[in-house]
């Protein structure tokens, strides 16, 4: 649904934005416990119906998810392109994400709408 695409565009930028600030991070910290947090929820609304549609999350299923996403809390993410793949894996979800959000728009007829307020009136009205 686009409220759920909405949740994870903006999961997907706290978490591009943690590891833009902090890099790789393996260490106990606030900020790798925002991240795990982050991921996790990201990986289940994906496995959701307005992405992936996987049901019941599986080990391969999990696998599949962690490659799209990355895991910046994960020493073997220093080996796959550092924080810098992470970021790349995460522009690629997003644009993914919102490619189809914007198909499902236009197969299903959505014409964005204005509202703007009449000067005269003071009523607010839409206009495309």
């Amino acid at each position: 649904s686009d409220a759920e695409s909405r949740v994870m565009l903006k999961l997907i930028a706290e978490l591009d934005e943690l590891v833009a600030r902090n890099g790789i991070t393996v260490w106990p910290s606030t900020d790798k416990v925002r991240m795990q947090s982050a991921l996790k929820q990201l990986q289940l609304k994906a496995k959701g119906q307005a992405f992936a549609a996987l049901g019941v999350l599986s080990g391969p299923d999990m696998k599949i998810l962690e490659e799209l996403t990355g895991d910046p809390t994960d020493i073997m993410s220093v080996f796959r392109g550092g924080a810098e793949g992470v970021r790349e894996r995460l522009k690629v979800f997003r644009e993914t994400l919102e490619s189809g959000l914007a198909e499902a728009k236009r197969t299903h007829g959505y014409r964005p709408v204005r509202r703007m307020r009449n000067p005269e009136t003071g009523e607010v009205v839409e206009v495309e």
